[in-house]
C-alpha cells in the first residue's frame, strides 16, 4: 500500500555526515588567527643557522684594565677578521674577545667594529638576528710623560767591552769610532753605569728646567770625575748628593711641575743611587 504526501526520512548515516561537515565549517569560522611566536621563543642565530660552524667558549671583557673592568661568558663563531655572537651578546668596540688558544694559553681579539643585524622578529627571517665584531689592532697606550722630550739632548752612556768600561760623550750609539769617550777608573763601573742611566731618563723628564739644569750638571760632573785617573770621592759625594736632594724632592711631590710618571722614576732612581759606595 502507498502513501502519498508523506515525507520519508534520511538514513541515519546522512545526518551524522551532515552534522560533521557543519561543525568543521563552525570551527573554522570562529577559529582565532595565530599569533606568531613571541621573540624569546625564537631559536637563537648560534642555536639555528650558525649551528653548522665551529663555536667556541669565550670571554668578552669590557674596560680591561679598568676599575670598571667587566668580564662576561658567552659563545661565538670565531674568524680570523671577525667573530659572531648572538643578539643579545654584551660585546661592544674596544671591548677584548678571549679565546682558549689550542697551541695552550689564552688568544685576545680587539673589537674594532661592531655589526648588529636584527630581523626584530619577522617570520620569514626566524633566528637570524646575529652580532658581526670586527677584530683590528689595540691602540697603544700614549707614550710616558716622564720619556716626553720637547729638546735635543745626547746624554753620554757607558760601553762596557770585557772588563773595561767606557763613556760615550754625546753618542746615543756610544760608538768608539764617533763622539769622544773616556775609560771609567776601576772599582767605579757601577756609579758611572747608574748615572749615565739617569742622564738619559732626566734629559727627557718634564720637570721644571731649572732643576734639570742643576741636576743634569751634578750628574756629568760625577761621571766625569768617575772617568779620572784617581777620582776624588769628596766631589763624587757632593755631585751624588746634589742629584739626590732633586730626585727626592721629585719623588715626594714637594718639585713643582712633576707629574706621576715622573715620581715613579724619581723613586726607582733614588734607590739605585742610594745602594752606590764609593771606593774607598
Amino acid at each position: 500500500m502507498l502513501f502519498t504526501g508523506l515525507s520519508v526520512a534520511p538514513p541515519l548515516e546522512d545526518s551524522w555526515k551532515e552534522c560533521l561537515i557543519g561543525l568543521v565549517a563552525f570551527k573554522e569560522h570562529t577559529k582565532e588567527p595565530e599569533m606568531p611566536l613571541p621573540r624569546d621563543s625564537q631559536s637563537s642565530f648560534l642555536q639555528g643557522f650558525g649551528s653548522s660552524f665551529p663555536q667556541h667558549d669565550v670571554v668578552i671583557v669590557h674596560d680591561a684594565g679598568k676599575p670598571s673592568e667587566k668580564r662576561t661568558q658567552s659563545r661565538a663563531i670565531l674568524q680570523s677578521s671577525s667573530g659572531t655572537f648572538d643578539l643579545d651578546a654584551p660585546v661592544y668596540e674596544g671591548d677584548t674577545v678571549e679565546a682558549p688558544d689550542p697551541r695552550g694559553g689564552i688568544r685576545e681579539y680587539y673589537v674594532q667594529r661592531v655589526d648588529i643585524t636584527d630581523t626584530n622578529g619577522a617570520e620569514a627571517f626566524e633566528g637570524m638576528s646575529h652580532i658581526t665584531a670586527e677584530w683590528g689592532t689595540k691602540p697603544q697606550p700614549p707614550a710616558s710623560p716622564a720619556v716626553a722630550s720637547s729638546h735635543v739632548y745626547h746624554a753620554p752612556v757607558i760601553n762596557i767591552q770585557g772588563n773595561r768600561a767606557q763613556v760615550a760623550w754625546g753618542n746615543y750609539a756610544a760608538s768608539q769610532n764617533s763622539g769622544s769617550t773616556s775609560n771609567v777608573a776601576p772599582g767605579y763601573e757601577e756609579i758611572a753605569t747608574a748615572i749615565a742611566a739617569a742622564l738619559q731618563d732626566l734629559q727627557s723628564a718634564d720637570i721644571d728646567e731649572d732643576d734639570k739644569e742643576v741636576a743634569i750638571e751634578s750628574a756629568e760632573i760625577v761621571l766625569k770625575e768617575a772617568t779620572a785617573n784617581k777620582p776624588d770621592s769628596k766631589i763624587l759625594r757632593r755631585g751624588l748628593a746634589t742629584l739626590k736632594g732633586i730626585l727626592g724632592g721629585l719623588a715626594s711631590g714637594a718639585t713643582t711641575g712633576a707629574n706621576e710618571a715622573v715620581h715613579d722614576w724619581a723613586q726607582s732612581t733614588l734607590s739605585t743611587l742610594a745602594g752606590l759606595s764609593i771606593p774607598a
